[in-house]
């Protein structure tokens, strides 16, 4: 069977192949989320995904086991039990698991997000005007954080008859 050398990436749970290490389109996109099975054997990973079999050739059982071990790890997003692997290896791989677990954390909670009906786009000094002029409307407002980062927020408080 003729193999052709190509250059792999994997990003979460996408396999990107690429003709040179430099390039930037990717020959061909593998979706991880289809994987059914990976079988390790004789320096070759057969993946075999729904509707689809592919077959990497690696030039070494190390690279096998690392790109097994991967693969498997971002496609359960647990690192499997039976790989054979330094303990550098081992740390990588983990490293990598808790990246993709942030990530997919990050993106779970930006895409479910909702702005709260107290959150409004102004200064300090916009809010504690807005929170003067509609006391009847609450006394708490968010706005953004200082340098961009995060939310602040701003009350208005009533004691002894003075703001």
């Amino acid at each position: 069977q003729g193999y052709r050398r190509v250059w792999a990436g994997l990003r979460g749970l996408k396999l990107a192949f690429y003709r040179r290490p430099q390039d930037h389109e990717p020959l061909e996109l593998l979706d991880l989320g289809e994987l059914v099975t990976v079988q390790a054997e004789d320096g070759v990973l057969n993946l075999r995904l729904r509707g689809q079999e592919v077959t990497m050739k690696m030039e070494s059982w190390e690279t096998q086991e690392m790109w097994r071990g991967f693969i498997l790890t971002m496609a359960k997003m647990k690192m499997p039990q039976d790989l054979a692997l330094l303990p550098g290896h081992t740390f990588q791989l983990l490293q990598a698991l808790r990246e993709e677990l942030e990530c997919r954390d990050t993106s779970v909670t930006a895409a479910t997000s909702v702005v709260p009906s107290c959150f409004f786009q102004v200064t300090r000094a916009e809010a504690e005007l807005l929170l003067e002029r509609s006391a009847d409307r609450g006394n708490l407002l968010l706005r953004p954080g200082g340098h961009g980062q995060g939310v602040s927020v701003t009350t208005r408080q009533e004691l002894d008859g003075s703001v």
